[in-house]
C-alpha cells in the first residue's frame, strides 16, 4: 500500500510543477553552456585566424629575405648599366634579343624571374582572396614595393612581356602602385637653418 501513496504523491499536480521547474532549470543552464560554448569558440577562430595571419606575414617576410641576392643581382645591373651610361632597361632588352649571351645577362634574367615571381604570387594570392592587403603592407616595406619591383623589376618583366605577349603586363604594377598608397607617407622634417638674422 505503501508503494501505492508514494507513487500517488509524485504524480501530484504540486510534484508535476516541480518536475516542470527542474526541466526549466535545466534547459535554461544547457541554453547557457551553449551560449559560452559559442563565445569560446568565436574566441578561438579569432586567435586561430591571428595566428595564421601571423604565420602569413613571417613567411612573407623570410621568403622576401631570401631573395636579397638576386635583388643585390638586379641592383648591380642598373649600376653597371649607369656606370657605362647605358639605359639597363634597353641593355636588358638587347641582351634578351642575344638570348643572354652578352654580361652577365642570364645571371640578371634569373634574378629578375625570381623576384617578379615572388611579387606575382603575392599579387595572386590576394587577387583571390588568400592574402588581405594589409597583411602585405605589414610584411613588405614600401622599399620592396616601389624601390625593388616598381623601380627595377617591373620595367625588366615589360619587356619580357611585351616580348612574348606583344602587350604590357599593367596587373602587377597597378595593384602595386595601389598598394603603395596604403603605407603611411613618410614625415618631412624641417629643420631651422642656421642663419642669423641681419
Amino acid at each position: 500500500m505503501w508503494v501505492y501513496h508514494w507513487l500517488r504523491s509524485w504524480s501530484a499536480p504540486e510534484h508535476q510543477t516541480m518536475w516542470i521547474e527542474i526541466q526549466t532549470i535545466g534547459t535554461l543552464l544547457a541554453f547557457l553552456a551553449a551560449g559560452w560554448y559559442a563565445v569560446l569558440t568565436r574566441r578561438l577562430l579569432g586567435e586561430t585566424s591571428s595566428q595564421r595571419q601571423t604565420d602569413l606575414v613571417l613567411r612573407l617576410m623570410e621568403e622576401y629575405d631570401g631573395l636579397r641576392t638576386a635583388i643585390q643581382n638586379v641592383q648591380g645591373w642598373y649600376f653597371e648599366s649607369a656606370s657605362a651610361r647605358v639605359n639597363a632597361v634597353e641593355r636588358f632588352e638587347e641582351a634578351l634579343g642575344l638570348d643572354f649571351a652578352i654580361d652577365d645577362s642570364k645571371l640578371i634574367d634569373d634574378s629578375r624571374f625570381k623576384v617578379s615571381r615572388f611579387f606575382v604570387k603575392v599579387r595572386k594570392l590576394s587577387a583571390a582572396g588568400f592574402l588581405d592587403r594589409r597583411l602585405i603592407v605589414a610584411a613588405l616595406s614600401r622599399a620592396a614595393i616601389e624601390d625593388v619591383f616598381l623601380k627595377l623589376v617591373d620595367p625588366l618583366d615589360q619587356v619580357i612581356f611585351e616580348r612574348t605577349y606583344g602587350r604590357p603586363n599593367i596587373k602587377d604594377r597597378d595593384f602595386y602602385r595601389e598598394l603603395a598608397t596604403m603605407y603611411p607617407r613618410p614625415e618631412v622634417v624641417v629643420r631651422p637653418s642656421n642663419q642669423t638674422g641681419c
